[in-house]
């Protein structure tokens, strides 16, 4: 069963911020993981998907859980600006508050000074902590292995949702037959919007990030290979491969 972005993990990250007691945020949040990964069934496993905010607290929980393992899924640079530019006033604002939260987490890539914050554009902002987010994934990756700690890719995901839904079954332990993983791969959770629930299919998502990237070319085009400039940097892979086994 899935648990969608549960609160009591954002709580979490809100407590540490305003500067939680290390010891007694370790104690709610092992308590928390534990009250999260009781089912509701004996044949059923927990797969929790937090909010984004969630990563700078994740070394922690899988440390705190050394039998658990993570999937970690992101977009492309240029998909991910695409997606912040369709949505617009609110994704752009959306973005640089999430930034605001990721400094106090201590978790950017890199280190700038207020000024040089503020004169960043709003999809260097993205970029930014996009890449941010890439780091702690690499570094959970390093930390923990692959064996736990497996990623995929959105272009990859939507390309191939059968392959890709087996494949995350089969990192989590869970071993599904063909007729289950069609019912998945090819059911209504490929086929709606998961903000607004409305019908949503893979091609209407690459038709509105080819519109989006059209209409914004240029500054896309230049903030991600800003973007991977960042990465070079600190020896960062921008665009790291699935890691699923699909075949």
């Amino acid at each position: 069963m899935g648990l969608k972005e549960p609160q009591v993990l954002n709580d979490l990250v809100g407590w540490r911020r305003r500067g939680a007691d290390t010891q007694k945020l370790a104690a709610v949040l092992d308590l928390s993981l534990e009250l999260l990964s009781r089912p509701f069934g004996s044949a059923e496993i927990v797969v929790a998907k937090p909010s984004s905010i969630v990563n700078a607290i994740a070394p922690a929980m899988l440390g705190i859980r050394p039998r658990s393992r993570a999937l970690l899924l992101y977009a492309p640079i240029e998909d991910f600006l695409s997606s912040i530019a369709v949505k617009g006033l609110w994704g752009r604002q959306w973005v640089r508050t999430s930034l605001i939260g990721q400094a106090k987490d201590g978790a950017l890539s890199h280190r700038f000074t207020t000024e040089q914050l503020l004169e960043l554009t709003d999809l260097q902002v993205a970029g930014l902590g996009w890449l941010s987010h890439l780091a702690i994934f690499t570094r959970l990756r390093e930390k923990f292995g692959e064996s736990r700690v497996a990623v995929c890719d959105s272009t990859t995901l939507l390309r191939d949702p059968l392959a890709t839904t087996r494949a995350a079954y089969s990192h989590f332990k869970t071993l599904l037959n063909e007729t289950e993983v069609h019912e998945i791969g090819q059911g209504d959770v490929f086929n709606r919007n998961s903000k607004d629930q409305g019908k949503y299919s893979a091609q209407q998502r690459r038709d509105q990030i080819e519109r989006t990237r059209a209409n914004n070319k240029d500054e896309i085009e230049m903030v991600a290979e800003w973007v991977r400039h960042l990465a070079g940097d600190i020896d960062l892979d921008s665009h790291p491969c699935s890691t699923l086994d699909l075949d």
